[in-house]
């Protein structure tokens, strides 16, 4: 465990790069805790970055846009950190202000403990070759195939489509990445997803799940959602947003992260080393082609994973030369924390 001001260090120049002279705009909403954001503020000024923190609404879709103010600061700014509620990697305001040169962090959903304990502590820098080649594999395969003890069936065609590693640091000029999270993920190739998909552990939305969630996928879209409370929350969701769209399975991912844990912290949880999550809705700046009204990730338990018939990763364990070790120094433990 390690002081909140640590952590924000960690985020900030570490994971973000700032240097001197650098704007670091923090984006927070009033449902984040305030001492995270003046915490990340504090870490910029520091290195004699010009810190500020901007507020938004805590309300929206995950992935939604943000307003038109925020996302003309973003494009002004060097390094912006969002520290919010909603999931704001994947829209288009992002893709514009990497586009201007920003870099991006993505502390989606943080609390304190998201900075002093857990995932924060990993060796970023020495976890990236492990997320390369992952990354590597996925991208040279055609057909990923995804089971569970809990359930998850399915099959993806991944023919074409390249693998991105989120590394938990950006690295140059127009970069981004979540943190803690790291991770390998790819859009599948549209309408080829098929099975069942049980999530088990968390949602963008909920946090940890009541119950696990089962959704039905055809054609690579959800054709029906099943479980508990938090299943019922889901499909009440996707049914209001009336967009086809955010039907649509967008992401087909890997968590590398062997501090991180499950705690209902989506940043946090989709990096978790032993999980893999899937995401609806959009994919349009990953290789996809899909544009949604918002980007939904579903983190479940110790996947099992074929390329083209070769075992990647058994009951959540990497079975390549390269895995990480597990957090009690045996090799690659998926135990839920």
């Amino acid at each position: 465990m390690i002081k909140l001001e640590d952590g924000a260090r960690r985020v900030v120049v570490e994971c973000g790069q700032a240097t001197a002279g650098e704007t670091v705009l923090v984006i927070t909403d009033p449902r984040r805790p305030a001492a995270v954001a003046a915490a990340l503020v504090a870490a910029a000024q520091e290195v004699g970055a010009h810190g500020q923190t901007l507020t938004m609404a805590a309300d929206g879709p995950p992935g939604g846009e943000p307003p038109d103010t925020v996302a003309m600061a973003m494009q002004q700014a060097d390094l912006v950190v969002f520290a919010t509620t909603r999931i704001m990697f994947h829209a288009r305001a992002t893709a514009a202000a990497r586009a201007s040169g920003c870099r991006v962090i993505s502390l989606t959903g943080c609390v304190e403990a998201t900075l002093t304990e857990g995932g924060i502590e990993a060796d970023f820098a020495g976890r990236a070759p492990v997320c390369d080649a992952v990354c590597d594999r996925i991208s040279a395969a055609s057909e990923v195939v995804v089971r569970t003890q809990a359930g998850t069936r399915l099959q993806l065609s991944v023919a074409g489509r390249v693998a991105v590693p989120n590394y938990g640091m950006c690295r140059g000029s127009g970069t981004a990445s979540g943190v803690p999270d790291i991770e390998a993920y790819v859009a599948p190739v549209e309408g080829t997803a098929d099975g069942v998909i049980v999530v088990d552990a968390s949602t963008a939305c909920f946090g940890l799940v009541d119950s696990p969630i089962v959704i039905d996928v055809g054609c690579g879209r959800v054709e029906r959602i099943r479980g508990g409370q938090h299943a019922e929350r889901l499909a009440a969701l996707l049914e209001r947003l009336d967009d086809p769209r955010a039907m649509v399975l967008a992401e087909c991912a890997i968590g590398l992260n062997p501090k991180a844990h499950v705690t209902g912290t989506i940043i946090e949880d989709e990096g978790c080393y032993g999980t893999g999550h899937f995401a609806l809705g959009d994919n349009s700046h990953f290789g996809g082609h899909t544009e949604a009204s918002l980007h939904l990730d579903m983190v479940y338990w110790r996947p099992s994973i074929w390329l083209d018939g070769e075992l990647l990763m058994e009951e959540g364990v990497l079975t390549m030369a390269t895995a990480p070790a597990g957090r009690a120094g045996t090799p690659g433990d998926p135990t839920p924390a």
